[in-house]
């Protein structure tokens, strides 16, 4: 009788999740259908009841979330080929992704946006043949590679380019990994190996920080699949215990009002953040028993529930609450 009804929960449980996840695709879609364009906005005006400018780092970020998704629902697919096609068209004649589609004296390139871009390229690469998106992965692994090569700072001051100030450039470095992977570039590997393994080095200083900001956690997620991907054994480690240290300071698996929509939005990306973590555990990868244990037992409480999810949150947090929600699929490492 127990067993069933532990079934039976675990059976509520997850079709609890799944309506959210595709309540937050839903909005997703609204908001893709409720811009100028293919791409999608950042935030939504709620005094003009409209989206906003649309924000090729939060399109980007949304795609590389989406396209790890392994079964996505019609017109899913659709909407992200065109908001694929919509990166494409805001990449700069030197390959990088800029930062606002806004009129500015200078729409600078940023690596995130790039690194984020490249990789969902990659990933939308490996199932189909479209050609458009080969020539985009080309101009902006090149510039990538150019930029990350020998001192990232130097040559992206030296070029206008938005530095990240968290895990530098891990967003950076993993689209550089799957463009390497895709074309045969051994060198690009290299350079983003070496990328991977600055921000593991600075992982622990990242997150002893106040407050665990939401571009950490995206940024730790990218740089823990980036370094699987080169075989780094303790990657998962290292990022497990700043996670766990993380979580014990600020807190974050306590229940957040839904009105605090900055802690909500952190929480989110920590959730993602966490299933990862989990994702990874589940693959295989080799752990010291105290920190696989700590990892299988992270949990991060619902915040948010099936008809609560309005446009209130940005773009980017709904991929984040997809991402937590629905099971993600990690290609195998190298």
């Amino acid at each position: 009788m127990s067993a069933g009804w532990g079934v039976g929960r675990n059976n509520r449980a997850e079709t609890a999740r799944r309506a959210l996840a595709d309540q937050a695709l839903s909005v997703l879609a609204s908001a893709q259908d409720g811009a100028i364009g293919a791409g999608l906005p950042a935030t939504f005006d709620s005094a003009r009841a409209r989206w906003g400018p649309l924000s090729p780092p939060v399109s980007a970020y949304v795609a590389r979330v989406l396209l790890r998704e392994p079964a996505l629902d019609e017109p899913w697919p659709a909407r992200l080929q065109q908001l694929l096609h919509w990166l494409a068209g805001v990449q700069r004649a030197d390959g990088l992704i800029q930062d606002t589609t806004l009129a500015s004296p200078s729409r600078r390139g940023g690596l995130v946006a790039t690194g984020n871009a490249l990789s969902a390229w990659c990933d939308w690469q490996r199932e189909h043949d479209d050609s458009r998106i080969a020539r985009a992965i080309t101009r902006s692994a090149t510039a990538l590679a150019d930029l990350l090569a020998h001192d990232p700072a130097r040559a992206c001051a030296r070029h206008g380019v938005v530095v990240p100030d968290f895990l530098p450039a891990a967003e950076a470095a993993r689209g550089l990994l799957l463009a390497g992977q895709a074309l045969d570039r051994p060198a690009w590997w290299d350079i983003a190996a070496r990328q991977i393994d600055s921000a593991l080095a600075t992982c622990d200083d990242t997150t002893k920080e106040t407050v665990f900001e939401l571009r950490t956690g995206r940024a730790l997620d990218s740089a823990l699949e980036a370094a699987m991907r080169c075989q780094t054994v303790d990657a998962v480690t290292r990022i497990a215990r700043a996670f766990d240290k993380r979580l014990n300071h600020g807190g974050l698996t306590r229940r957040i009002p839904a009105r605090d929509m900055d802690k909500t939005r952190r929480t989110l990306a920590a959730a993602a953040l966490a299933r990862s973590l989990q994702t990874a555990v589940k693959d295989g990868v080799l752990l010291d028993r105290r920190t696989a244990r700590r990892v299988r037992g992270l949990k991060i409480q619902r915040i948010v529930s099936p008809g609560a999810i309005d446009h209130c949150l940005a773009c980017d947090s709904l991929a984040d609450l997809v991402a937590g929600c629905r099971p993600i699929t990690r290609p195998q490492a190298r």
